[in-house]
C-alpha cells in the first residue's frame, strides 16, 4: 500500500496517494473511500457496451462489476478514466499524457466527489452552503445561475463560506447538517474582475482540459474567516430564480413544490435520471417538509449583489425564528 494522505470534505473521510493541498487534513482512520491515483498511460478503446453519458463521458460496467467512467476533453484530446466499487468505498484513476495531475484531482474532488457522495447513500446537492450570521443558508440552482456570484458577494459582505457547487447534507439529530467542503470558490473571469477588482491573478480551476469552462478560483485560505472547516445545520434553502429589474424577494415555497425543484439539483455525479433519485429521494422529502425553502429572486447586475447580503439576513431573522 503506498503512503497515504487523509482528508476529510463534503462529509467524507478520504485517504489519497497523493497530497491535495486544499484539501482538510484528517486523522488517519478507516476512509469512506480509498482514492488511488495512478498515472499516465495510454486508455484501450472503451468495449462495446460503453454508454455515452454526455458529450464528453461514457460509461459502463467492468467484468469486475466496477463502474468505469471515462472522461474525453475535446480541447487536447486527453482522456481519464475512473473506475469505482459499486458502494463508492474506492476509486482508481488512470489518463493520458495530455491530462495533468492537477486537472485529474479537480475532477476527483468535483464531478467525481458527487459520484462517490450518491454510492455511499449520501443526500448532495448542486449548491452552495453560506454561514450568514448565526445561519447556515444554502443557495441551490442550475450551473450558470448565479450560485457563485451571489456567494462571493455575501462573502464580501461579510458571509463565511462552508462549500462551493457540492453540499453534503446528514440527517442527525433530528438536524439536517451541511457538510464543509474546501476553501475555494469557483467564478467566472468576468464576475470575479467586478466583484473582485483587487484580484488581478486568480487562477484557473483547470490547467490544461476544458472539462467544465474557464472558470477561476478565489483562494479564500489566506482571507480570515472567509472559510471554515465546520459542518453547519442548515435553517434554510434559497432556490435562484430569474433576476428582478425592480426589488429583491423570497417567496416560500410548499413542500410538494420544492421536493421537485430540488430533485432537479441532486448531485449525482452525472446527469440525473429517473433511476439515480431512487436513494437520495426519501431524505430529500424530509429535508423539504422540515428545512423552509424558498424562491429568491435577486435585482440584476452584479453591483447589486452587495445588498443581498443585508436582505437575506433580514428574510431569515423573520422567517426562520
Amino acid at each position: 500500500m503506498p503512503n497515504l494522505y487523509y482528508y476529510r470534505t463534503f462529509g467524507l473521510h478520504l485517504a489519497v496517494n497523493h497530497p491535495i493541498h486544499f484539501l482538510t487534513e484528517a486523522n488517519p482512520e478507516k476512509p469512506d473511500c480509498l482514492i488511488l491515483l495512478h498515472g499516465g498511460t495510454s486508455l484501450a478503446k472503451p468495449p462495446p457496451q460503453a454508454k455515452q453519458i454526455t458529450p464528453i463521458s461514457s460509461e459502463w460496467i467492468s467484468d469486475n462489476r466496477e463502474i468505469v467512467i471515462r472522461f474525453h476533453d475535446p480541447l487536447n484530446q486527453g482522456q481519464v478514466e475512473f473506475k469505482l466499487q459499486p458502494n463508492g468505498d474506492r476509486m482508481e484513476a488512470w489518463w493520458s499524457p495530455e491530462v495533468s495531475l492537477h486537472d485529474v484531482i479537480r475532477v476527483c474532488t468535483s464531478i467525481m466527489a458527487g459520484r462517490i457522495l450518491h454510492l455511499s447513500g449520501k443526500l448532495a446537492l448542486h449548491a452552495n452552503a453560506v454561514q450568514l450570521g448565526e445561519s447556515c443558508i444554502l443557495l441551490a440552482a442550475p450551473s450558470g445561475a448565479g450560485k457563485s456570484s451571489t456567494t462571493a458577494a455575501l462573502l464580501k459582505a461579510g458571509a463565511t463560506l462552508l462549500s462551493d457547487d457540492i453540499v453534503s447534507i446528514n440527517h442527525s439529530n433530528n438536524q439536517f447538517i451541511a457538510a464543509h467542503g474546501f476553501a475555494q470558490l469557483r467564478l467566472w473571469p468576468n464576475t470575479a474582475s467586478e466583484l473582485l477588482p483587487h484580484m488581478t491573478s486568480l487562477k484557473s480551476v483547470y490547467e490544461r482540459t476544458a472539462l467544465t469552462g474557464e472558470k477561476c478560483y478565489w483562494d479564500l485560505a489566506q482571507q480570515p474567516d472567509a472559510f471554515i472547516p465546520q459542518d453547519r445545520p442548515i435553517q434554510a434553502i434559497y432556490l435562484l430564480g430569474e433576476r428582478s429589474k425592480d426589488r429583491m424577494s423570497a417567496e416560500p415555497l410548499p413542500a410538494n413544490l420544492a421536493i421537485g425543484l430540488l430533485l432537479h439539483q441532486l448531485y449525482l455525479g452525472q446527469p440525473a435520471s429517473p433511476e439515480l433519485w431512487q436513494k437520495p429521494f426519501q431524505a430529500l422529502v424530509k429535508l423539504a417538509q422540515q428545512i423552509p425553502v424558498f424562491t429568491l429572486q435577486l435585482s440584476e447586475g452584479l453591483h447589486s449583489l452587495q445588498s443581498a447580503h443585508d436582505f437575506l439576513l433580514s428574510h431569515l431573522c423573520k422567517n426562520t425564528e
